[in-house]
């Protein structure tokens, strides 16, 4: 039997259909929690006058991206390129891409995103920061950066010693745009068992 797919004309109809007739993978709202949580999000942000940049692994949709700006968040932070590129695609420009990103392929990726988007990318060590000038001066892009800076999780990241210096050597690269440090927290905030 060949395989059948929903006709999305038929959805926005009003056709009933279940989660079984869908085909997966398929990203499924409940638009009413969803309004109530970005409000709630909001409330929090505006209380304590902070800047948001939520991260879209967990979603992965532009259209969600782009509500979440419309709420107020200043862009959205993706885990890896190819991530950004799709949000790029679906309009979402200023991207925070929070993994090192190394190798000419990759950095080849990143100059095309740069034509499309403005995408600030993490470097924690100038090996790094050196190539990635010179692909985005090949093709006449400048890509924002910041220092990943380890703050104790021991994955990624300068160490905060080297830090100004490194800063100092972006500063002087053509392709590179300085913008600021970042570090991961995520062992700080243990989340006990229930």
């Amino acid at each position: 039997m060949p395989k059948q797919y929903i006709n999305p004309t038929a959805i926005a109809a009003g056709s009933q259909i279940t989660k079984a007739d869908m085909d997966t993978p398929f990203l499924a709202v409940d638009l009413d929690k969803m309004e109530s949580n970005i409000a709630q999000v909001v409330q929090g942000i505006n209380h304590f006058q902070v800047q948001w940049r939520p991260h879209c692994k967990g979603h992965k949709s532009p259209a969600v991206a782009r509500k979440l700006i419309q709420a107020g968040a200043i862009g959205a932070t993706c885990a890896k390129l190819a991530e950004a590129e799709a949000l790029a695609r679906g309009g979402v420009t200023d991207l925070l891409i929070a993994n090192i990103i190394v190798g000419d392929m990759k950095l080849q990726r990143l100059a095309a995103l740069c034509q499309i988007a403005d995408p600030v990318v993490c470097i924690d060590h100038f090996d790094q920061a050196q190539p990635m000038s010179d692909a985005m001066v090949s093709e006449g892009v400048q890509v924002r950066v910041i220092i990943e800076v380890n703050i104790g999780l021991n994955r990624v990241g300068c160490l905060p010693s080297e830090t100004l210096a490194l800063a100092q050597q972006l500063n002087q690269l053509p392709g590179l745009k300085f913008s600021g440090i970042m570090g991961y927290e995520g062992h700080l905030l243990p989340i006990p068992a229930p």
